[in-house]
């Protein structure tokens, strides 16, 4: 096998970070139009990377409210909240705006962020949330319900791990 297909085979095998891991690192402008990445974001603390499914649903709102609610005492502990879904830039604007939320939203419509964490299902990403360090190193994985159900612990590890 060419050393390509090795390599595929490995990035194809990578699957979802689990704790432990190294995050993947991306680029990208926010909703803001501000250049961001994972690396500059994680050198100056914990990172928590939220994915969600669709801006405006219960679920996406519950989520991403309760890291709104607590954004000031995260920053406090030097952590970041960014927040990923594949809704189009305009839609990710007016979802921050609704949700008063003072930290990063990135629009990724044609999925390459969510396809780096291997959460990519049909039209939309997985719900999924990571807590992340300076190495960018996982130290907390939470997917599916338990990403909105355990946003106090997902929260609390960004407040120990800074």
């Amino acid at each position: 096998m060419s050393s390509i297909g090795w390599l595929m085979t490995i990035l194809l095998a990578a699957g979802t970070p689990k704790v432990g891991d190294i995050a993947p690192d991306f680029s990208a402008k926010d909703v803001e139009g501000r250049d961001i990445s994972l690396s500059q974001l994680a050198s100056q603390g914990t990172v928590l990377l939220a994915f969600f499914p669709k801006a405006f649903t219960p679920g996406c709102t519950k989520q991403l409210s309760a890291y709104a609610t607590e954004y000031a005492e995260l920053r406090e502990r030097n952590a970041q909240v960014v927040a990923v879904s594949m809704d189009d830039p305009m839609t990710q604007k007016r979802f921050k705006e609704s949700l008063g939320a003072g930290f990063i939203f990135i629009a990724d419509p044609q999925g390459k962020i969510v396809r780096l964490f291997d959460l990519r299902e049909q039209t939309q990403s997985k719900r999924a949330a990571f807590v992340i360090d300076r190495e960018r190193r996982v130290l907390r994985v939470d997917l599916g319900d338990h990403a909105i159900d355990g946003t106090d612990k997902t929260i609390k590890s960004c407040e120990t791990s800074g």
